[in-house]
C-alpha cells in the first residue's frame, strides 16, 4: 500500500492518469452513437432524470480492472452496487461524468478517478476524451494538465467567470448564484462537476458553486488543492471530499471574497 504522505503517492498519477484514459477511450468510442445506446433512469420517474447508459457501464468495467491492478483496494463508483466502507484505502470513481451532455452529442464530459485514504483523496485523474485534456495530480505533488502545471485563476471579482453545477430544482445553488453573479463578469453552466474544478484549477475559470457527490468531487477536489485552490462551505468550513453540499471551489482569495458577498460582509 502507498504511503500517503505529502509527495509519496506521485509514483501512482501516471498509472492512475492511464487507467483514466482507457475509460476515456471506451467513452470516446461510444459517443460516435449515442443514439444506439440504452439508457436507463436511475431515479425512477421521481424528480431530476438521473440517467445511465451502456457506455457508463462499459467504462466502469474498464476502470475497475486497470485500477485493481494499479492496487487492490475497495472499488466504489457511481454505477456500482458496492457501498463505501467510510474509512482506508478504497477507490472512487464516476466512469461518466456529464452524462446529459454525452447523449447530446457535447463533447464536456468525461471519467473521474480518485484514489481516497479515510476522508481525503491522495491521488486523483480525469480525462475528457474528446477534448484531449487529462488532468492528475497527488498529493504534495502539484495538479497538472499533461506535462503542464497547473496555475489558478488571479483575476478581480469584476473579471470572474463563474461556474456553477446546478439543476432547475436547485433552489440553494441559484439563490447563491444570483447573489455571486451581480459582482461577476459571466456564469457557465457546463453539466460537468469534473470538468468545473480542472478548469478552475487551470485558471479557465475563476470560481466554482456547487454540491455533487463523492464520486462527482474527490478527484477534482485534490486537483484544484494541489494547484493551489480551495473548497469550502457557505459556512466557511473546508469541505471534506465525502461531504455532498454546497461549497466554493477556486483561488483561497476568490472563495473568501465570494464567502464574504453570500455573507453580506
Amino acid at each position: 500500500m502507498p504511503d500517503s504522505n505529502p509527495g509519496r503517492c506521485t509514483h501512482l498519477r501516471t498509472p492512475v492518469a492511464e487507467a483514466a484514459r482507457q475509460a476515456g477511450q471506451v467513452l470516446a468510442e461510444f459517443s460516435r452513437d449515442v443514439h444506439a445506446l440504452t439508457v436507463t433512469d436511475k431515479s425512477g420517474g421521481q424528480g431530476t432524470m438521473d440517467v445511465v447508459t451502456d457506455a457508463d457501464h462499459a467504462a466502469d468495467r474498464t476502470l475497475r480492472r486497470a485500477l485493481t491492478e494499479i492496487l487492490d483496494v475497495p472499488y466504489v463508483s457511481e454505477e456500482s452496487e458496492d457501498v463505501d466502507p467510510g474509512a482506508g484505502l478504497r477507490w472512487i470513481v464516476d466512469p461518466l461524468d456529464g452524462t446529459n451532455n454525452f447523449l447530446n452529442g457535447m463533447p464536456l464530459f468525461g471519467t473521474s478517478v480518485a484514489l481516497v485514504e479515510d476522508n481525503r483523496t491522495i491521488v486523483a485523474a480525469i480525462d475528457l476524451p474528446l477534448l484531449n485534456e487529462t488532468y492528475s495530480a497527488a498529493a504534495g505533488d502539484g495538479a497538472w494538465l499533461g506535462d503542464t502545471r497547473l496555475q489558478l485563476s488571479a483575476r478581480p471579482m469584476r473579471s470572474w467567470l463563474i461556474e456553477a453545477a446546478t439543476q432547475p430544482d436547485s433552489a440553494q445553488i441559484l439563490g447563491n448564484l444570483m447573489q455571486l453573479v451581480a459582482g461577476a463578469r459571466a456564469v457557465r453552466i457546463l453539466g460537468s462537476i469534473a470538468i468545473s474544478l480542472c478548469w478552475t484549477a487551470a485558471g479557465k475559470l475563476d470560481l466554482f458553486l456547487g454540491d455533487g457527490h463523492s464520486w462527482d468531487v474527490a478527484a477534482g477536489m485534490l486537483i484544484l488543492s494541489e494547484a493551489g485552490g480551495e473548497t469550502r462551505l457557505l459556512d466557511g468550513q473546508f469541505r471534506s471530499p465525502l461531504e455532498h453540499a454546497v461549497s466554493l471551489s477556486g483561488h483561497p482569495d476568490h472563495v473568501r471574497q465570494a464567502l464574504d458577498r453570500l455573507n453580506g460582509r
